[in-house]
């Protein structure tokens, strides 16, 4: 799944899924990016525009919509009711459950995080974790990982000192956005893309082992 491609379109929402290393937007760097590749597409997705972002090394649901639907998807994003629930690889063991409370750029922002599963590798600990933003800064899942000394797996922004990439891991953010949930309409999905999918069974069956 290393190109973008359509989940679905309801009530005039086009929801894709964006794959890592692609931008949501044109950017003065170039590269792939999301806007580009939807101008390429038939008159169902083409002129829709990103109502939300995801970071370059992120993968997974984005909201798009059509001029005449935008205002309406982008006050969901404003006022909080659109559900965004990610999953992701970090350092140490995590609390079964918790709220992470930081302030983002000077405004108010919360993760609530819940623990699915933990792994050692080498004797370093892991932990998949369930990540639920109620708000939608930049940046705000990563940098609040971070903050509480559980950075995300291939981020070379917001890491620590001595985080060596545990052997087999991809060579990416391991941070994908696997469900959206926005108001009178069913959930949108988007299963882990092969590398993350394929190095999470590794570590299970290592565990296993």
């Amino acid at each position: 799944m290393n190109t973008p491609r359509l989940l679905t379109h309801r009530s005039g929402l086009v929801f894709l899924y964006k794959p890592s290393g692609w931008t949501t937007h044109r950017t003065a760097e170039g590269g792939q990016d999301l806007i580009s590749w939807i101008e390429t597409q038939g008159k169902l997705i083409r002129g829709a525009r990103p109502v939300h972002r995801l970071d370059a090394d992120t993968s997974g649901v984005l909201l798009c919509a059509h001029q005449a639907d935008r205002a309406r998807a982008s006050s969901w994003f404003a006022k909080g009711k659109m559900k965004k629930t990610y999953q992701a690889l970090v350092y140490g063991t995590m609390r079964p459950t918790g709220s992470i409370t930081l302030p983002v750029d000077e405004r108010e922002a919360e993760t609530t995080v819940n623990l699915l599963e933990t792994f050692s590798v080498d004797g370093q600990p892991i932990s998949l974790v369930e990540l639920i933003p109620s708000t939608g800064r930049k940046h705000q899942i990563r940098r609040h990982l971070h903050h509480v000394r559980h950075p995300i797996l291939g981020d070379r922004r917001y890491t620590r000192a001595r985080l060596s990439l545990p052997v087999g891991a991809p060579q990416r953010l391991w941070l994908h956005a696997g469900r959206l949930h926005v108001p009178n309409l069913p959930a949108v999905t988007a299963p882990l893309p092969p590398d993350l999918a394929e190095h999470l069974e590794a570590l299970r069956a290592s565990s296993a082992s």
